[in-house]
């Protein structure tokens, strides 16, 4: 196996006193700036990057050994994950950080492959670091599964940066994540809604002109016999990471 697994973080800041004395109010940082002329980035959700992960990892470094595949950790450590739910600030600072690294590693590779990879809350970070890059970056395919942002959530101009699809993987069966707790407390853009990891998108408010672009994979029952029972980490499974969500990686 070619591919190569390296973290990349982006820790912002922390607000509780405590953490601000021990962290002196440290801002976004990087470990490394993101490298590799084909790449594929990984967005964990709201409790970051952990073992949950390492089966869709394993399944996209197997099916495309020649892409380095790289983690971009977000928000809050693991003990205030819940913080990273609907903090508009954390997104905010998350969301530029990817953009600015995206950018940066467009101009260091201007004939590299792009892939974005995410996970529930992570898919909101992907959506809107996109939204915030003006240049045309030319991002090859964006898989987003469970993304618990809003039904209408603006992705047009998400969109326009990508060159190939975004693929959407949503089950109505994840109904205590994106279904009791999005609409009870809010999703990623605190709309208290089922959020499209549940019920897809709205293709409706989507620029005509980029609807070709949608593709939405709602559950299927044979996604059961892959070890995918339609919950909110029902998609992290090996074999149906190796079956359905790895070959997205590639250009269609």
């Amino acid at each position: 196996m070619n591919a190569k697994l390296y973290p990349f973080k982006a820790n912002l800041p922390i607000t509780l006193p405590i953490f601000l004395i021990v962290l002196g109010g440290a801002g976004c940082q990087y470990n490394d700036p993101l490298e590799g002329q084909n790449l594929v980035v990984l967005v964990p959700g709201c409790a970051g990057d952990g073992f949950w992960y390492n089966d869709l990892r394993k399944s996209v470094a197997a099916s495309q050994p020649a892409r380095t595949i790289r983690t971009f950790e977000w928000g809050m450590p693991k003990p205030l994950y819940v913080l990273n739910l609907q903090d508009a600030k954390i997104h905010a600072k998350a969301e530029a950080a990817l953009a600015k690294a995206i950018k940066s590693w467009r101009d260091r590779y201007p004939s590299g492959r792009l892939t974005l990879l995410g996970h529930s809350a992570g898919c909101g970070v992907i959506l809107g670091s996109l939204r915030r890059i003006e240049k045309p970056v030319g991002v090859e395919n964006v898989v987003l599964l469970a993304p618990s942002v809003s039904p209408d959530y603006e992705i047009s101009a998400a969109l326009r940066q990508i060159a190939g699809a975004l693929h959407v993987f949503y089950s109505d069966d994840d109904t205590l994540w994106l279904g009791w707790r999005t609409a009870t407390f809010g999703t990623y853009d605190c709309v208290h809604s089922a959020a499209a990891g549940k019920v897809g998108f709205n293709a409706e408010r989507i620029d005509a002109n980029l609807r070709t672009k949608l593709v939405q994979h709602g559950y299927e029952p044979q996604f059961a016999e892959l070890g995918n029972g339609g919950g909110h980490f029902g998609s992290l499974g090996r074999k149906f990471d190796e079956r359905v969500v790895a070959p997205l990686v590639a250009r269609q």
